[in-house]
């Protein structure tokens, strides 16, 4: 597969150009596989994709609300090796492994807000390997079960040499510190299946990380840390319509390099080794509905109701002013509630989906900045089947986000139509082509999602031709 794009700085709803919007990026993927004596559930793989990209962005490093442009160039390439061996339809073993490889290197250029640099390169290697088997257990006609073993390994190497403009070549930004980071885990899960009714799943995962800091770090102290994160999750069927589903589980993330060796002129000695992990305790429930041949013969309707709370503890912020520059100051909870829809008939087809989060630091009981607004998207459409075609329209309905803490920023609500038309012929001179025609932003309205740096587009027309061979 190879891609290119091209595209200039688009206009919002309207009319001003929006800088910088405009991005250059290729991409290339070669894949293979190899089936060991032709038995398709033995076999090893290769995957090699390259990514490229220059352009000009806004540095939003604190919570999409930056302002300054900055030229960015990305080269990205990841490299997979992959085997897979069912040992003959074996129950007991069921093997997949692979190993990839990954480097990333970003050049930053036209660093204004950089005083005395005039280049910075971004570079991350990193290593990364699994192991996973999969036994399968039958008791009686009623139960049967799954059992996932795994491990996984991971090695980044993180560089940031600066140029200044007296061509001196500097390791690592202050607030980027270079340096290497580990990360091994264990995990095993089951899944428990009785009568096509009760799906009960258990797991553990194990992490163990280790940081050591790189060039330009004056405190050279190591850092390593262990949690475990165990889940159950559990599906019922009372019938083929109706089932519930819930879950429990406790995660953790340990800290990252940044959080442990970053720093400012303010906090040029005070780094953060004694961070806490975050611990987050995670509860979700729901239920979901099916039916068939509702209104017509052969249409179907399914819908999802899913609710969840997420409690952080040990929450990892910014410090303040002559403290470490990250720090475990608070408390946050995480809930809402997502719901889905969906229609489909021979003709007719809907989909709608709605969500609502909020977020809340817990100490201070101010709202969160990193929430989304609240959104309903939806689709409506019809086939028509004789001719190959499918016509509809698109809506994406967002409210006011003014549920903002201290340096938030609001954002305004609103409603976006689009439409589109899709052919696709199966017989005669164009059989195998796929022509897709959309209108994005139909009434051309100006607006900007939550969380975004630049303004949306205005009114957009898309064109795509595809054809298999």
């Amino acid at each position: 597969m190879y891609t290119r794009r091209e595209a200039d700085d688009y206009k919002s709803g309207d009319g001003a150009t929006v800088v910088p919007s405009g991005v250059t990026s290729s991409s290339y993927l070669l894949k293979g596989r190899y089936y060991i004596g032709g038995d398709q559930d033995h076999s090893i793989w290769a995957t090699y994709q390259n990514w490229l990209s220059d352009s000009t962005q806004i540095y939003d490093q604190a919570e999409a609300f930056g302002t300054t442009p900055v030229r960015r160039k990305v080269d990205d390439i990841t490299a997979t090796f992959g085997y897979e061996n069912d040992f003959g339809g074996s129950k007991l073993f069921d093997l997949e492994a692979q190993v990839s490889y990954a480097n990333s290197k970003v050049e930053q250029r036209e660093t204004t807000f950089l005083s005395g640099v005039v280049y910075s390169e971004f570079s991350y290697e990193t290593w990364q390997g699994r192991i996973q088997n999969t036994s399968r257990f039958d008791w009686g006609e009623d139960w049967t079960g799954f059992l996932f073993l795994g491990a996984q390994a991971y090695k980044q190497e993180r560089r940031n040499p600066r140029v200044t403009a007296a061509g001196n070549t500097v390791p690592g930004a202050a607030t980027h510190p270079e340096g290497d980071m580990g990360k091994y885990g264990l995990y095993a899960q089951a899944e428990l299946i009785w009568s096509d009714r009760l799906t009960i799943i258990p797991g553990v995962r194990v992490d163990w990380t280790k940081l050591k800091p790189g060039a330009g770090v004056t405190n050279r102290t190591e850092v390593e840390d262990s949690a475990a994160s165990p889940k159950l999750a559990v599906l019922y069927s009372f019938t083929d319509n109706f089932a519930v589903f819930g879950s429990v589980a406790r995660t953790v993330r340990m800290p990252v390099l940044d959080e442990i060796y970053s720093r400012t002129s303010a906090t040029a000695n005070n780094f953060s080794l004694n961070l806490k992990p975050e611990e987050s305790d995670n509860f979700e429930g729901g239920f979901t509905l099916s039916f068939d041949d509702v209104l017509t013969q052969g249409d179907a309707v399914r819908a999802k109701v899913t609710a969840f709370r997420n409690d952080v503890s040990n929450l990892i912020t910014r410090g303040t002013a002559n403290s470490a520059y990250f720090g475990n100051i608070g408390e946050s909870r995480f809930q809402g509630v997502e719901i889905e829809a969906e229609y489909a008939s021979r003709n007719l087809f809907a989909r709608a989906g709605l969500s609502r989060i909020e977020g809340e630091n817990r100490l201070t009981g101010q709202p969160l900045n990193t929430i989304p607004a609240d959104e309903l998207d939806m689709t409506v459409g019809w086939r028509f089947t004789d001719q190959n075609l499918s016509a509809g329209w698109r809506g994406e309905f967002a409210a006011d986000q003014e549920d903002i803490g201290p340096g938030g920023r609001r954002t305004g609500g609103y409603g976006v139509h689009g439409l589109f038309v899709t052919w696709t012929p199966d017989q005669g001179p164009f059989e195998g082509l796929e022509v897709r025609a959309a209108v994005d932003n139909v009434l051309d309205k100006q607006f900007r999602r939550h969380l975004q740096s630049l303004d949306a587009e205005g009114r957009t027309f898309k064109l795509t031709l595809a054809r298999t061979f």
